[in-house]
């Protein structure tokens, strides 16, 4: 089932967007390449270890990988965009205490290195989220600015979209992952950016 959650900014969740056992199918090719999260240092434009901001573990799957593959088609269908704008498909693990503070995904034009992040690709101009398991408590995804949080469901998929020009619109899509208070959190996630990747 689709909801709207907001039209402007336009945020949609989606409940059964995976079957369970696609959901586990992913946990367990990527948990033996998780390692510590990092978080793109916008004054150096690297990635880098940012305690502060995320803690949670990672890893990233090549695009060629059929788990990727499937699941970048069924997003594609869903969402009306090209998948060639999609970035690599990121999974992450939030256990006890893991979480990610208030920030947008975009690139503002301010930081120094902006024109290094955007070069070609242009910017990100949406997110999606597929949450991979239930958790026992925490870890929902607040949008600060619109009293908004959505609880991650096993196989539920959330999409948000934003125009990093429409100041006004953009700052509604600050978000955060909350602490998980039990459990742990697992997900997927891409962005999408405004131009095509060369794969």
């Amino acid at each position: 089932m689709k909801k709207m959650l907001c039209k402007i900014p336009h945020i949609i969740h989606i409940e059964n967007f995976l079957t369970n056992e696609e959901c586990d199918d992913i946990i367990k090719h990527g948990e033996p390449l998780l390692t510590d999260s990092n978080v793109v240092n916008v004054d150096t434009g690297f990635n880098e270890k940012m305690d502060s901001f995320r803690i949670s573990k990672d890893c990233w799957f090549d695009h060629g990988n059929p788990l990727v593959i499937n699941l970048h088609d069924k997003i594609e269908k869903e969402i009306g965009i090209s998948k060639k704008r999609f970035e690599a498909l990121t999974m992450l693990r939030y256990d006890i205490g893991g979480r990610y503070v208030p920030h947008w995904d975009y690139f503002e034009e301010v930081i120094p290195t902006y024109h290094d992040i955007v070069k070609d690709v242009g910017n990100r101009v949406g997110t999606v989220i597929v949450y991979l398991n239930d958790v026992e408590e925490g870890g929902y995804t607040t949008f600060n600015k619109l009293n908004l949080s959505v609880e991650p469901r096993k196989g539920s998929m959330l999409y948000f979209r934003y125009d990093y020009k429409n100041k006004s619109d953009n700052a509604n899509t600050m978000h955060a992952g909350e602490p998980v208070i039990k459990g742990h959190k697992y997900i997927v996630t891409t962005w999408i950016r405004e131009f095509p990747f060369s794969l």
